[in-house]
């Protein structure tokens, strides 16, 4: 459905590899926004030992017909492919026209909510309107 906004959370090991695929993915008009939260911990399992490692989040706001779009960048750009992509999709979401331009303001309202109780840090930030290409 061309009109199904998703949200994707992915990781990165540094914030240059995040800046490299996120701005492509906006040039491309893949994703209409991408925020990157540095500093992030991550603990999983691997090979049967519990690993930390610190990392980069990425959230990208994105439409489901773009999202095999979001996938070839990855592959080409990410530097530990397979990398995981969690896409969620915002429901009850409508577009808001705002000076002629349909824009996710609502979801951006949304996942600031979210990340600002996940993460209260990020409260000095502001977020921006977007446009999906």
């Amino acid at each position: 459905m061309k009109g199904e906004y998703l949200i994707v959370f992915c990781t990165f090991p540094d914030l240059e590899n995040a800046r490299r695929v996120i701005d492509r993915l906006v040039k491309d008009r893949s994703v209409a926004c991408g925020n990157i939260f540095p500093g992030i911990e991550s603990i999983y399992r691997w090979k049967d030992k519990i690993e930390r490692s610190s990392e980069v989040l990425g959230i990208l706001k994105t439409r489901r017909d773009k999202f095999s779009l979001i996938e070839s960048v990855f592959k080409e750009l990410h530097t530990m492919w397979p990398a995981s992509l969690q896409r969620a999709r915002m429901a009850r979401y409508k577009p808001v026209s705002l000076g002629g331009h349909s824009s996710i303001l609502r979801a951006t309202k949304s996942i600031w909510a979210l990340l600002l109780v996940c993460f209260p840090q990020v409260a000095v930030a502001r977020p921006a309107l977007h446009r999906v290409g």
